[in-house]
């Protein structure tokens, strides 16, 4: 019985000592990977700044913080950020957990005329998916209470936001046709989003829920916002919708298709969807004096034909296109928003 007990002392010490080991080069190694990427950011002419915490966390997993992070690009954006907390289990090496609630700064450069933007969050987390050869297999954030400000837009809040980019190897049998290289999958979910108090929203400043999932093909090249965005439109750059969801006021929707910009950077495209609300929207519509009353009964009287479908709620589902067109967003015929340039090119010249 004695005996056992060394053995298995002896088999614990060995155990402590393998995993001691392997965290201490863990961690060191971590360190390199953090040196080696900023290096390659200078190199390219980033500015570069935090002050990196000492390694915790031993024995089953490895934490590093980030002290007053900020980054400057070459053409003169600049964001600042909160403390940064960094965790990667011992035996999940693959998975970095990311957590940095707080105040970010955005400034960008004074040329553009842009107004700077500050984002609060109460809680912000991400993950940082590896693969095996080293590089990033996917990226995601977190976020709740959620709050950004800015000179030029006002206030928008929302109670949660979530977000993931991977990229995205092009399929077998894949032609130039279906999309410039290369893609990633994308999807963004916000719920309770609010606008300025001061816009005056058709539907409403509190969007209940907005998300989408697709697939973004091409990447805007190293150049200002506007002369990057540009060529990446003129490349045949795209999102393919495959899942949109909105509720806002009355109106519920969701659908698929594809959106891009327009010569003027604004939103363009073309949805198919599934619409519940739109004699609700054609009351707002002749509220608003955007509809004579005789037009609005008329597009009642016409909708109450058109085929469409209950869904588990009772509501009435109708299914109509949603064009991006000429800075006009229309749902059918109905014109319900108008759409500003993603970035003024004047502006950031």
């Amino acid at each position: 019985m004695r005996r056992l007990l060394v053995v298995f002392v002896c088999l614990l010490v060995v155990a402590a000592v393998l995993l001691g080991g392997l965290w201490f080069w863990l961690a060191g190694r971590l360190e390199q990977v953090i040196a080696e990427t900023t290096a390659f950011h200078r190199a390219q002419g980033y500015e570069v700044s935090y002050e990196l915490g000492e390694a915790s966390g031993l024995p089953f997993a490895m934490r590093r913080s980030a002290a007053a992070p900020s980054i400057a690009s070459p053409d003169g954006w600049r964001w600042q950020g909160p403390s940064l907390e960094g965790e990667a289990e011992l035996f999940r090496p693959l998975e970095l957990r990311l957590d940095y609630p707080g105040r970010h700064e955005i400034v960008p450069p004074a040329e553009t005329g842009l107004a700077s933007l500050s984002v609060d969050t109460e809680t912000a987390t991400g993950l940082v998916e590896l693969g095996l050869d080293g590089g990033v297999a996917a990226v995601s954030t977190e976020v709740s209470g959620l709050s950004a400000d800015t000179a030029a837009w006002g206030q928008v809040t929302a109670d949660t936001l979530t977000a993931r980019v991977a990229p995205l190897a092009a399929p077998q049998g894949a032609t130039a046709a279906d999309g410039p290289e290369p893609r990633h999958a994308v999807s963004l979910a916000l719920s309770d989003l609010r606008l300025p108090a001061d816009s005056r929203p058709l539907l409403g400043h509190n969007i209940t829920r907005l998300g989408f999932e697709g697939t973004i093909f091409g990447l805007p090249p190293e150049a200002p916002p506007a002369e990057a965005l540009q060529a990446w439109r003129q490349a045949g750059g795209k999102m393919a919708v495959e899942q949109l969801d909105l509720a806002w006021g009355a109106l519920v929707a969701s659908g698929n298709g594809t959106l891009g910009l327009d010569e003027a950077l604004r939103p363009a495209g073309l949805l198919d969807a599934e619409v519940a609300g739109l004699p609700q929207l054609v009351d707002l519509l002749v509220d608003e004096g955007r509809l004579d009353e005789a037009a609005g009964l008329g597009i009642k009287l016409g909708l109450m034909v058109l085929p469409g479908r209950n869904d588990s709620a009772g509501r009435r589902l109708l299914r109509v296109p949603v064009r991006l067109e000429g800075g006009t967003l229309f749902l059918g015929p109905l014109p319900l928003a108008r759409l500003e340039p993603v970035v003024r090119e004047g502006a950031l010249q």
